[in-house]
């Protein structure tokens, strides 16, 4: 039977001589491979309609200073790029990736203001944000932050990035949308058994989400009270991997993708998948899920 069995062994020779000895076994559940099996992603699978007018800042951080790491966190930015090119058509001279060391505070505060903010031409170019690696709310909720390499949680206004800062820098230069793709969570955990919050115990900093205008969608790893899980299998966020898949399209709707459809497809394996790890985990979309942001 499955479980921990105990097995009496004996063996008698023909002389009638006899030894015995006592084994212990632990016999598991079968997995079957389908439940095991992830397809590997494949980022040139599709070819999205050229998009020259769109911006991308593609942020990943595993490796942090202060902080435990992200798991995988490096390699979701870095696949990514091909999806941002590939799947959303965006110009590879118009990305910009942020990795490990080199997406500390200064880094990103750059990349918004001197890079991204005076290429948008108002009414007419779309920006897409993408970040995996830790975050965190302030003690009372009301903002969410995106802490860099060199965020240190204990020193979060100071060091980390607000959410809603980088919104207001988009929004401002004009942009004609704003689509952030975020694999974080905001509850104080990591993608490990570690905490970003000094406890004897887990901590659930609840953030409260707030509102976005209306050209601005945010489709994020998890409720503000979840954990943001990885899939080591395939050595991806969770999120991140559905995402990409997703954008390979899985989440197609005849011959397009739109954020609503992306978040479809990707909460409905999310939230099976976590659950396999023991946790919860429930993709949000905020803001308008009709845009559409990737055709071909």
């Amino acid at each position: 039977m499955i479980g921990d069995s105990e097995l009496r062994l004996a063996a008698i020779d023909e002389w009638g001589r006899k030894a015995e000895a006592t084994v212990k076994v632990t016999r598991t559940a079968a997995v079957s491979k389908s439940d095991t099996a992830y397809e590997p992603l494949h980022p040139d699978k599709v070819r999205g309609k050229p998009h020259p007018d769109a911006l991308a800042l593609i942020i990943g951080i595993e490796r942090y200073e202060s902080a435990p790491p992200a798991e995988y966190g490096a390699n979701d930015a870095r696949m990514f790029y091909d999806y941002a090119v590939n799947a959303l058509g965006i110009p590879p001279q118009r990305i910009t990736p942020l990795i490990d060391d080199k997406a500390r505070r200064i880094d990103i505060d750059k990349a918004l203001l001197t890079w991204l903010k005076p290429q948008v031409v108002k009414g007419k170019t779309d920006v897409f944000i993408f970040f995996s690696g830790h975050g965190l709310a302030s003690d009372d909720g009301r903002d969410l932050y995106l802490l860099p390499s060199d965020g240190d949680g204990a020193l979060l206004s100071r060091s980390a990035v607000r959410r809603k800062e980088i919104i207001d820098i988009i929004v401002e230069a004009g942009a004609r949308s704003a689509t952030l793709f975020l694999d974080t969570c905001y509850s104080g955990g990591t993608r490990g058994k570690e905490t970003l919050v000094a406890s004897a115990r887990p901590v659930v900093l609840v953030g409260k989400d707030e509102g976005v205008p209306p050209n601005v969608s945010i489709l994020a790893a998890a409720a503000n009270d979840q954990l943001s899980s990885s899939l080591p299998a395939v050595r991806h966020g969770l999120f991140s991997y559905f995402l990409m898949k997703g954008l390979e399209g899985a989440a197609a709707e005849g011959k397009s993708i739109t954020v609503g459809g992306l978040e479809s497809f990707i909460a409905g394996k999310v939230s099976v998948e976590a659950a396999k790890q023991g946790r919860a985990q429930t993709p949000q979309l905020v803001g308008d899920g009709s845009k559409v942001i990737a055709t071909w």
